[in-house]
């Protein structure tokens, strides 16, 4: 073989290389793509206690993020960090939060992410993000 024909098969060894890459690269792409990253942008409200909204209401007038993955509840208000549940430490605040991820729960199951904002007196607007 010459020089010249080994330096072809290379090259196109090299190219074909190049579009399987390609190929496997748009595909992967494609799947990830194709999950969703948002559930439902569509607020929901739910009905809890006065004493609730009020607890909440008294954390923050901005929503609140709640996140739940394998049992174990994390909140973030304003623009502090992702915090588990038990850092609270007002045990009424955290109640208040146990009851409204109580309801998410029945309604998104096991796992979920959401924004929780005061709508009313006895009302919170959720979004569920994952």
């Amino acid at each position: 073989m010459s020089l010249q024909t080994l330096l072809i098969v290379v090259m196109l060894v090299v190219v074909v290389a190049l579009a399987l890459g390609w190929w496997i690269a748009t595909r992967v792409k494609r799947d990830i793509d194709r999950e969703p990253g948002v559930v439902s942008t569509v607020p929901r409200e739910v009905r809890t206690r006065p004493e609730c909204v009020a607890r909440l209401r008294a954390v923050s007038g901005e929503p609140l993020l709640l996140k739940r993955r394998e049992g174990d509840l994390s909140f973030q208000i304003e623009d502090k960090a992702l915090r588990p549940l038990a850092t609270i430490p007002d045990r009424n605040v955290r109640a208040a939060l146990r009851e409204v991820a109580a309801s998410l729960d029945a309604d998104f199951g096991e796992v979920w992410v959401a924004i929780v904002r005061v709508a009313g007196e006895s009302t919170l607007s959720v979004t569920r993000l994952v």
